[in-house]
């Protein structure tokens, strides 16, 4: 299972990933994607981790228009955001329009402890037509979920409306159909640790 295949649809699922990497980072004080893990930038590990985990394409979710400050990671695809201003949503719907995949991974920059092992394990809690995203403490983690391509229609309404929470969207997932939870126990969840202000920027 952890090749995202289905035990009644042998057919290996199309999955490619998102790097959200267009927010301001105004909180850090400096862009969170050239933080370091070690001797890796923090979007380059993110990147790595998609790959390996079978995504692929893995996009890497840009600001709508401006350019690149600092050299895109190696197997990776830029996609700028569909509008400005619009926060995570118009990454993901422009992921999802880009994404030629049953499923599109979608993980904020500021998650340094993300590895291959729990992404996969994120790919095996889907199944045809339906994502999967976690919850912590009953809080739905909207932002390191797996989302079906069916759900483009849906992000897209939410976006040209101006109903923007991706928590909200998420919500909607789940009472549509579209969007399964995946509870996370006290184990699991420290995975999703994230990196929002310099405080919290230590090694994972």
């Amino acid at each position: 299972m952890s090749n995202g295949l289905d035990p009644l649809n042998p057919r290996p699922r199309a999955i490619a990933g998102l790097v959200l990497a267009g927010g301001a980072s105004l909180r850090m004080g400096s862009d969170k994607a050239l933080l370091r893990v070690g001797s890796e930038r923090l979007v380059d590990r993110q990147v790595r981790s998609l790959a390996e985990a079978g995504a692929d394409p893995v996009f890497v979710g840009l600001p709508f228009g401006g350019s690149v400050a600092w050299p895109m990671p190696a197997r990776s695809v830029a996609v700028r955001d569909s509008q400005p201003d619009c926060g995570p949503l118009a990454g993901i719907v422009a992921g999802l329009e880009s994404a030629d995949a049953d499923f599109l991974l979608v993980f904020a920059i500021d998650l340094p402890r993300l590895h291959p092992d729990w992404i996969r394990s994120l790919i095996h809690h889907t199944r045809p037509g339906v994502g999967a995203v976690p919850v912590v403490e009953g809080r739905l983690e909207p932002l390191a979920a797996a989302y079906p391509k069916g759900a483009l229609a849906s992000a897209r309404a939410r976006l040209q409306r101006g109903s923007l929470s991706v928590q909200e969207w998420a919500r909607e997932g789940i009472q549509a159909g579209w969007l399964d939870t995946w509870p996370l126990d006290a184990s699991e969840s420290p995975v999703l640790l994230n990196w929002n202000r310099p405080q919290d920027w230590t090694q994972p």
